[in-house]
């Protein structure tokens, strides 16, 4: 039995060749390839203008998207301006210590929670630590469990902002929301409070000392260890109030 002859294959220096004069020929004539399109594909300049002038449209609202994620809401509330510490403090970032009021509230709901009062030591004052931990005390004291589930903060903006003795001085509004309640360790009863959701704003006021910075240790450490979410770049809260009314913060009932 005989085998079939093949036809020769065709050799790469043929195939190279070719390559070459079609090249020489668009060179020569830039239009041949749209000339060659167009006849295979009828229209085929106006749908490519098409697909390009989508393509960049698509690429500017990507942009304009970006954009918008990029854009941080103002941190100062309408009438307040920060000048002053700007003036004083060229660090100063008023988005910053925004962020850091907000991280040491949910911090401090965290550990009146877990009723970690120890939490609560590099994020207030000696005075509101104190009363911090009275609070923790009593929790624990009474075999009650302070409660806020589902709490989120809706909204913070600077509302006062001064250099007193040298030191920045800033009050953060914060508008907070979520169910407050103290429930019985034993029987899980609700023994204060209810499960309504509620909305609230307080005054958080952080106090800094641009004079006595520190080395930045504090901040390595505990945003490693993850109790902070961000470095607090030496802002502490030193004051905590309700917004509209009397009485404390549901931090210290």
């Amino acid at each position: 039995m005989t085998e079939e002859p093949q036809p020769p294959a065709p050799s790469t220096s043929d195939e190279n060749v070719l390559d070459h004069e079609l090249d020489h020929v668009v060179e020569d004539h830039p239009g041949f390839t749209h000339a060659v399109d167009n006849m295979l594909i009828p229209g085929f300049d106006q749908k490519l203008d098409a697909v390009l002038s989508d393509m960049d449209q698509e690429a500017a609202d990507d942009k304009d998207m970006l954009a918008e994620f990029d854009k941080r809401p103002d941190a100062e509330a309408a009438g307040v301006s920060v000048q002053q510490l700007s003036d004083a403090d060229q660090t100063f970032d008023d988005h910053e210590v925004v962020s850091v009021a907000r991280d040491c509230c949910l911090i401090l709901q965290r550990a009146r929670y877990a009723e970690q009062p120890d939490l609560g030591a590099a994020e207030l004052s000696p005075e509101l630590e104190a009363e911090f931990r009275d609070a923790v005390g009593r929790d624990i004291a009474s075999h009650h469990h302070h409660l806020l589930p589902g709490f989120e903060i809706d909204d913070a903006r600077i509302v006062g902002a001064s250099v007193v003795d040298g030191r920045e001085v800033v009050t953060v509004r914060l508008s907070l929301r979520g169910e407050q309640m103290v429930r019985d360790d034993a029987t899980g009863a609700i023994v204060d409070g209810s499960d309504a959701d509620e909305q609230w704003q307080e005054d958080w006021t952080l106090t800094r000392d641009p004079r006595q910075a520190g080395s930045g240790d504090e901040d390595r450490n505990l945003t490693q260890t993850g109790q902070w979410f961000i470095a607090h770049r030496g802002w502490i809260v030193t004051g905590i109030a309700p917004v509209g009314g009397s009485g404390t913060s549901p931090l210290f009932s």
